[in-house]
């Protein structure tokens, strides 16, 4: 018996040795960077904080205190990225987002926004929309002379692209017409409504100047690719239409070449070659250059060493240094070192070389 006890216990103490440690939880992580001086030591906790889903309405409390307590970047954007790990079905922690919401704090609203639109709680899409409908102070958030004010700004912002996010659709009239009082809301519609908008962007850059800065900010948004996608023809038809917008034109073309697959980046070279306008040329390089293809390397170089303009040479230089290997990237740096038109362009070219 007394053996046998003996390995019972030697087997259980085994267990116990070898048994998973539990990572820490968000309120653990939490009481540690607030316990923590060190500042690498701060960091390497934001970093796993941000890997760390709030499991309880504890950790959520947790979040939240850091992302109102620490309103640096570091910490905030380790706090959401924490939040946005949350299970779908933590309905414990959707009390605290529905108080958020209804806070008049600015921050405390977006922390709610970012939780609310992870989570979807039905109760929280009124207070959202209560949020998104009201009337912008300001027309451009750096017209706001308080830093409250531009946070308020910022959180009806957010608001409005939750609401593009949960109801699509449903949300692009008050979208539209929330632009008419803040310009930078049109990023939105470049975000969500891309192919939606074309036609409304389009006919902005037709009118007067707050028109065309809507549609400015509009066509200035990172459009996701499969949107490109579904409006390349249209958007190659304006690139080719000499009475559109110029900005217009030269705005889709970068947006072209960004969602170019390797046969449309050798048809935008071609017509490159084959096109007599000579703007039209310049919005066919640029739409080449912004697919980054390979393919593109001997008319960058060729920009990089012939084009008329300093910058535009310097600029070329700067895309080869990025997608050449350095020893291919040599020669023309030391071209550029002796023979650039331009002084100041040798100059800095002489200067990279020697570092």
């Amino acid at each position: 018996m007394k053996t046998l006890l003996s390995v019972v216990l030697a087997c259980a103490a085994l267990g116990q040795m070898t048994a998973p440690i539990a990572p820490p939880s968000a309120r653990e992580l939490h009481v540690r960077f607030i316990e923590t001086v060190d500042p690498a030591a701060k960091q390497n906790i934001l970093n796993e904080l941000a890997r760390t889903p709030p499991a309880t309405l504890y950790d959520a409390e947790a979040l939240y205190d850091l992302f109102m307590r620490f309103p640096d970047d570091p910490v905030r954007k380790a706090t959401l990225d924490s939040l946005q790990l949350m299970s779908p079905g933590a309905v414990d922690i959707e009390p605290l987002l529905l108080r958020c919401l209804k806070d008049e704090e600015p921050d405390s609203v977006l922390f709610g926004l970012k939780g609310a639109l992870r989570l979807r709680p039905a109760a929280a899409l009124p207070l959202i929309k209560k949020i998104a409908n009201r009337k912008f102070r300001y027309k451009a958030v750096t017209d706001a002379p308080l830093m409250t004010e531009r946070n308020a700004w910022w959180a009806q912002y957010e608001a409005l692209a939750v609401l593009a996010q949960w109801q699509g659709a449903e949300a692009l009239p008050l979208i539209r017409r929330k632009t008419g009082e803040a310009g930078g809301v049109a990023q939105l519609l470049g975000l969500f409504f891309w192919k939606e908008s074309l036609p409304q962007i389009v006919e902005w850059t037709e009118g007067s100047s707050k028109n065309k800065a809507r549609a400015y900010q509009a066509l200035a948004a990172a459009t996701p690719t499969p949107s490109l996608r579904a409006t390349r023809e249209a958007m190659l038809k304006l690139l080719r239409d000499p009475k559109a917008d110029g900005e217009l034109r030269h705005q889709v073309a970068v947006k072209i070449g960004l969602s170019s697959i390797p046969e449309e980046v050798s048809s935008l070279l071609k017509e490159y070659e084959t096109t007599a306008d000579d703007y039209a040329k310049k919005l066919f390089a640029a739409a080449a250059f912004a697919s980054r293809d390979p393919q593109i390397l001997p008319l960058l170089t060729r920009f990089a060493k012939e084009d008329p303009q300093p910058l535009v040479r310097a600029g070329a230089r700067v895309q080869l240094k990025d997608m050449l290997p350095p020893a291919d990237y040599r020669p023309l740096i030391e071209w550029a070192a002796r023979n650039d038109p331009d002084p100041q362009n040798r100059e800095l070219a002489d200067k990279e070389m020697k570092q």
